[in-house]
């Protein structure tokens, strides 16, 4: 059948050329195209016929070969479990690829990794193991926790030893030495035989804070709540924006950078610049002197020795007038806009600095005079006759009835009479000598002159 369609096809192109006057070609050629023709003819009818089986195959369950792939070929493909999933069914067909004669020295193929795990390239098992910076940070860490600690010791040692006899504060929260003037560092320690010359260089600070303060963060916890000054000491962490924090016994904790400037800045002792407040300059004069009374619950008239403040504290240091020798110091404290008596009876304390400084360390201390009148307490009377005799004798009252006031203290006594001449009476050895000034300014001057903490509270303001 197929070979007469081809003899009838041959028979109709001959034609077609002959009544075309087409040249018929040589009988070389025309075997050629007849081979051709019969080549795509029987490829053709093999094609038709394969798909006529690969039909006959796939209704009955059944995948032919093809018949030019190589006889190495793996033509049907491994049975898998079902309940294998995608990717392990992927590695299971690579892995089964093998020839006949494997080559030993190539690898085996890694398996597939994980989804979560595909982006990542697996670290190789001969590789040394990356160094943690967590764990080295850690041992960096040890270290200065232990050396801080040791200066934190250090400082709570050196407080305990020189609190009852220098004066010891807070200066804008760190542990100040007010007697010689000078900041607690590790150097300060070092110099003092607290601590190990090799920690002198530690550029940490000496704290002195109350323990409620430092337990109000909850990142620190300082043994108890109380409202005494505690050692602490601060160490800025290199590694991150945080203060290493330190007892007296050891490490309490961190705080960060925003929070440490908070708990720090509760002891800053800028308010204001320091003015001496006089009489008549000023409404606060009198506005201080109304409080005053109001927390004496008395109204009295005073011999008003100096008035000191800035926008936050005052310093008041006044007798009655029934009674000069009574001489009274008080701090003040203001709220808003009205003042408040924070502590009275300074007059009897030894170290002023100190009391005040427990109790309000962000009090300026430049606010306090330099005389401590506790340490004239005991001479402080209003019958000095030696001086009284030293007036009438050099010819400046005739009588005691003549002075309107009179205060000494030690070797100095001042007097006012009622004829506004300012005398002043200093003791040398037994004997009392006086002099007359133009003001009550130049009388303070000239006992100034004979030492910085000389009583020059006797001498009231004008």
């Amino acid at each position: 059948m197929n070979k007469l369609k081809i003899f009838m096809g041959i028979i109709c192109f001959a034609l077609i050329a002959s009544l075309s006057g087409c040249q018929t070609s040589s009988k070389k050629d025309e075997a050629e195209k007849n081979a051709e023709v019969a080549s795509a003819d029987q490829t053709a009818e093999n094609t038709e016929k394969t798909s006529e089986e690969t039909e006959d195959a796939k209704e009955n369950g059944f995948i032919f070969p093809n018949i030019n792939q190589s006889k190495e070929t793996n033509i049907f493909p491994p049975v898998l479990p079902e309940s294998k999933s995608d990717d392990e069914t992927e590695v299971e067909l690579e892995n089964s690829d093998e020839t006949d004669e494997p080559n030993p020295e190539k690898p085996s193929k890694p398996s597939k990794p994980s989804r979560q795990d595909e982006h990542t390239a697996p670290p190789r098992q001969n590789d040394p193991k990356p160094s943690s910076p967590a764990s080295d940070e850690d041992s960096v860490t040890k270290k200065y926790k232990s050396d801080i600690s040791k200066i934190a010791a250090g400082a709570q040692n050196y407080y305990n030893d020189y609190f009852s006899s220098n004066k010891l504060i807070s200066k804008n929260g760190k542990l100040y030495n007010y007697s010689t003037s000078q900041e607690v560092s590790p150097s300060y320690l070092s110099r003092m035989g607290y601590i190990n010359d090799s920690l002198s260089s530690y550029d940490c600070s000496v704290l002195l804070l109350k323990p409620s303060h430092v337990n109000a963060y909850g990142e620190l916890s300082s043994s108890g709540a109380s409202e005494n000054l505690s050692i602490y000491t601060a160490f800025k962490n290199p590694n991150s924006d945080s203060y290493m924090m330190f007892s007296g016994s050891g490490y309490i904790g961190s705080l960060s950078s925003s929070k440490y400037t908070d708990l720090v800045s509760k002891y800053i002792q800028t308010h204001g610049p320091v003015q001496r407040i006089y009489r008549g300059e000023s409404a606060e004069y009198d506005r201080i002197l109304n409080f005053v009374r109001m927390s004496e619950g008395v109204y009295e008239d005073y011999w008003v020795r100096c008035i000191y403040a800035d926008d936050m504290y005052a310093i008041v240091v006044l007798s009655p007038k029934s009674n000069p020798s009574d001489v009274r110091q008080y701090l003040l404290k203001k709220n808003a806009s009205y003042w408040e008596v924070a502590m009275s009876g300074l007059e009897t304390e030894a170290r002023v600095v100190t009391a005040i400084n427990k109790k309000y360390p962000d009090f300026n201390p430049n606010l306090l005079p330099n005389y401590t009148i506790n340490d004239y307490r005991g001479s402080l009377k209003n019958s000095y006759n030696g001086a009284i005799s030293s007036f009438i004798t050099n010819g400046f009252i005739e009588s005691s009835d003549n002075l309107n006031y009179l205060c000494g203290a030690g070797s100095y006594c001042y007097a006012t009479t009622y004829g506004s001449k300012h005398l002043l009476a200093t003791l040398s050895g037994d004997t009392w000598n006086s002099i007359e000034y133009s003001s009550s300014w130049e009388a303070k001057q000239a006992i100034e002159a004979r030492g910085s903490t000389t009583p020059t509270f006797i001498v009231y303001d004008e």
